[in-house]
């Protein structure tokens, strides 16, 4: 696996990592974006190659905030008491409503 770095614009970078399709041997690519220094930029770009190669990569997905709080609360049932999940549950219903309320709307908030 390989990977490299190239400047967008100044102080913004792209960084390539190229790796083989298992299935038909094709070269991929994925990019990422990175803004910071070129040294910190080549610092990310071989944390993100070891990270592939050690199997702890999180592939960046579009997942929206109900969904991953509606995961988080699922799994953390187990863990907690009954009480305590029910007012997380709570919690993350009421984040996540406020989250995509209104500025006009108070939600809780004093002012």
């Amino acid at each position: 696996m390989k990977g490299s770095i190239r400047e967008r614009s100044p102080g913004h970078w792209a960084i390539i990592l190229e790796q083989r399709d298992a299935a038909t041997g094709k070269r991929k690519r994925k990019w990422h974006s990175f803004n910071g220094t070129k040294r910190q930029a080549q610092v990310e770009c071989a944390r993100l190659i070891s990270a592939m190669k050690g199997g702890t990569y999180i592939e960046p997905d579009k997942t929206t905030l109900a969904t991953f709080l509606d995961k988080w609360v699922d799994h953390i049932k187990a863990h907690v008491s009954p009480r305590s999940h029910e007012r997380y549950a709570d919690i993350a219903r009421t984040l996540f409503r406020c989250s995509v309320a209104s500025r006009s709307t108070n939600c809780g908030r004093h002012r």
